[in-house]
């Protein structure tokens, strides 16, 4: 009986430790849906007001596609007007064709992707959140 206890709980430990672990890349696949987006606007160069707007009111038209061969596609409603292209992550960064954001956040329901872009010295912000 003993001996039976301890073979259960050696196959209990192994089936655990050889449990395949979840990596950015592979919690990334699948399709999200854009719910939220932060924009804010740091204008140095000119005399324009520094401003944050918020996006909400998306649908699930508004989406974004990881495919697991490392290609993405974005729906027509977003601001891309659809693009398609190849991603890459890397620890939490994550590269789409030749721009570059940070995951924030990244677990099996939600997706939180923080975005900077310059233009001179004005510097753009913008933190876009999806589920699924």
């Amino acid at each position: 009986m003993k001996k039976s206890i301890l073979t259960l709980s050696v196959i209990a430990l192994l089936a655990g430790a050889c449990k395949k672990d979840s990596t950015p890349q592979s919690l990334i696949v699948g399709k999200w849906y854009e719910k939220k987006t932060v924009t804010s606007h740091h204008f140095t160069s000119s005399t324009m007001q520094d401003y944050t707007e918020t996006g909400i009111g998306f649908t699930d038209a508004d989406w974004m596609i990881f495919n697991s061969n490392g290609t993405f596609s974005v729906s027509a409603d977003l601001e891309t007007n659809g693009m398609t292209g190849t991603y890459s992550v890397s620890g939490n960064q994550l590269t789409l064709n030749k721009g570059t954001g940070t995951i924030k956040t990244l677990d099996a329901h939600t997706l939180i992707i923080d975005t900077q872009e310059t233009d001179g010295n004005d510097i753009l912000s913008s933190e876009k959140t999806f589920s699924r």
